[in-house]
């Protein structure tokens, strides 16, 4: 079954960030293969310069190179902040730039950040965990394009995104997470990424051999009580997560923290690479 509507406003892929999206997702790609990569595009390119020059690495006015730009700021660190330009130029076009983003960002980056420190405590693709969290809710950008204003409403409703989901289901026929799926199938994503965007909120069993769906979920439970206290939050998850991520009370707040600093300096990333350190 397909959801998307063709005479509907998509968000397109140019072929240039289609070629860069494969190489950042790519984890076995060397340092100076990506610095080419991410040459060939100017823009970005003196927008990572921006980034590497600013006071938060203490190297300001010292960095003019790609290849070192990925060495001060960390490969991780730069994977996650071209993912996050390449959404925000994809944003920048009608009828995403008439809508507030505030809430969709910063759902997108916590979830990425999320879901590449669970997959790091069970070594799978780091690399993969994160592009995963950071187009989970690709599928809203989708919907607002095809249902525009009846989906406008819905945009930066205060509920979790599974509630936003059941109500999707409900008014449209279909949830952003499967409209997502279906769209980072169109961009030739990998299956296990484009699988997990699709199934995130469906209400099934633990399976543990999609893992990558299960991360999802979990960094769900983990947003959701992401304010509350560790015991709180740790009484909520599924215990088959609590176990695949041996997540317990000893190390439960060190994992909280790694989180919170790798969002944190996502978010500073994007704000210096843009010219605005209130981002």
């Amino acid at each position: 079954m397909t959801y998307l509507c063709e005479q509907s406003r998509l968000p397109i892929l140019l072929g240039q960030s289609s070629h860069l999206l494969a190489k950042v997702m790519d984890d076995q790609i060397g340092m100076a293969e990506l610095a080419q990569s991410i040459q060939l595009d100017p823009v970005l390119s003196a927008k990572l310069l921006r980034v590497a020059n600013s006071p938060f690495y203490g190297v300001s006015g010292q960095i003019s190179s790609i290849e070192e730009s990925l060495v001060v700021i960390g490969l991780s660190s730069v994977r996650g902040y071209i993912q996050t330009e390449m959404l925000r130029g994809i944003t920048q076009y009608p009828p995403w730039n008439e809508v507030n983003l505030d809430r969709f960002w910063s759902q997108a980056l916590w979830m990425g950040c999320a879901a590449y420190t669970l997959a790091n405590r069970c070594e799978l693709s780091s690399v993969l965990a994160m592009s995963t969290g950071l187009f989970h809710n690709i599928g809203m950008l989708v919907l607002l394009g095809q249902e525009g204003d009846a989906y406008q409403v819905l945009f930066n409703w205060e509920e979790d995104e599974d509630k936003l989901a059941r109500v999707e289901r409900e008014l449209f026929g279909v949830d952003h997470g499967q409209m997502g799926g279906e769209m980072l199938a169109v961009w030739k994503l990998p299956p296990v990424m484009v699988h997990a965007v699709a199934q995130q909120y469906v209400d099934e069993p633990f399976q543990p051999t999609a893992w990558m769906t299960e991360i999802l979920k979990c960094a769900h439970v983990l947003h959701r009580h992401r304010e509350d206290p560790p015991e709180v939050t740790l009484q909520a998850l599924a215990p088959e997560h609590c176990t695949l991520f041996e997540l317990k009370s000893t190390n439960f707040p060190r994992f909280e923290r790694d989180v919170q600093l790798r969002y944190n300096n996502l978010m500073l990333m994007v704000g210096y690479g843009n010219g605005d350190t209130g981002a």
